[in-house]
C-alpha cells in the first residue's frame, strides 16, 4: 500500500485489503482498508463506514458501521516495517512447493506484470480428499477454501443457479487445497512440507503453456535450490478409483 499512491493517477480508486489477523498485514482482528486518490471518494468512504454521517448526529445517507478500533489500527502499523521481509519469505516458500508439487499438480499461474504476495499456497488436485490424507499422513495441515462456490451457497439459492452452471468454480471449489505459508515457518519445516510429495491427476484448469512460462523464472535463492536439488520421497498415489459400468 506504500508504493500505490506514487504509482496511481489521482483520481482512481486502487482497492483494498484485508487486515483478517493471518492475512500479510493482519490486525489482532479483523479489519479493512482502501487506498483511494480522489477526495470525494474519500470523504464518501469516511461517512459510510460510520453511519452515513459527515458531522456527529447527522446522517446523509445510509451507511454503514465499518469503524476499526485503534488496536486493530495499531497492529498492522507494527508490522509494516516488516512487511517486505515477510511478503519475500513467503515467495520464497511458494517456489519452493513449486518445486517439488508443479509436476503432480497444476500450480496457479504466474502473472508477468508484477510479483505475488502469496496470501495462501494453493494448487489443484483431482482427488482432494487422498491429497489431504496424504499430507496428513506426515502431519502436514492443508486446508480447502471455499469448498462451496457462491452461486450454490444456501444464501443464494433464489437465483436460480445450479450445479454445472459455473463449472470452472465449481471444478476449482471441487479440487483446490491450499499448504502451510506463513513467513514464520523456519526453513526445515519449508522442506519438510515440500517434500512429503504426491502423485495423483493434475486439476484441469490451467493451460498447459503454463508450466514453461514458470520455470524460465528459477528463483536464486540457495535454500529453494537446495529442496529442488534432493531426491524425490516415495509418493502417495492419489488417483480416483476405477469405476465400472454395468
Amino acid at each position: 500500500m506504500r508504493n500505490v499512491a506514487r504509482e496511481k493517477p489521482s483520481g482512481q480508486l486502487h482497492g483494498r485489503t484485508a487486515l483478517y489477523r493471518s492475512t500479510n498485514l493482519g490486525a489482532y482482528g479483523e479489519g479493512r482498508t482502501i487506498a483511494v486518490f480522489d477526495p470525494l471518494l474519500r470523504d464518501r468512504a469516511r461517512s459510510l463506514r460510520a453511519h452515513g454521517t459527515s458531522k456527529r448526529y447527522e446522517h446523509d445517507e445510509v451507511g454503514f458501521s465499518y469503524r476499526m478500533d485503534g488496536i486493530q489500527g495499531a497492529v498492522p502499523s507494527a508490522k509494516l516495517p516488516y512487511l517486505d521481509g515477510r511478503n519475500e519469505h513467503r515467495r520464497l516458500i511458494t517456489a519452493a512447493y513449486d518445486g517439488r508439487l508443479s509436476g503432480a499438480c497444476r500450480m496457479p499461474r504466474r502473472p508477468a506484470f508484477g510479483e505475488s504476495v502469496f496470501r495462501m499456497d494453493p494448487f489443484l488436485v483431482e482427488d482432494r480428499r487422498c491429497a489431504q490424507d496424504s499430507f496428513a499422513a506426515a502431519s502436514v495441515e492443508t486446508s480447502a477454501h471455499y469448498p462451496i462456490p457462491c452461486h450454490l451457497q444456501k444464501a443464494y439459492v433464489g437465483l436460480g443457479y445450479s450445479g454445472r452452471s459455473s463449472p470452472v468454480s465449481e471444478m476449482a471449489a471441487e479440487q483446490e487445497l491450499s499448504l502451510p505459508s506463513r513467513p514464520e515457518m523456519p526453513d526445515d519445516i519449508v522442506r519438510y512440507v515440500a517434500h512429503q510429495g504426491i502423485s495423483c491427476p493434475i486439476g484441469g484448469l490451467y493451460s498447459a503453456s503454463f508450466q514453461s512460462s514458470r520455470n524460465s523464472r528459477e528463483p536464486s535463492d540457495t535454500r529453494v535450490r537446495l529442496v529442488r536439488g534432493r531426491a524425490n520421497p516415495p509418493f502417495a498415489r492419489c488417483r480416483r478409483p476405477a469405476t465400472t459400468t454395468a
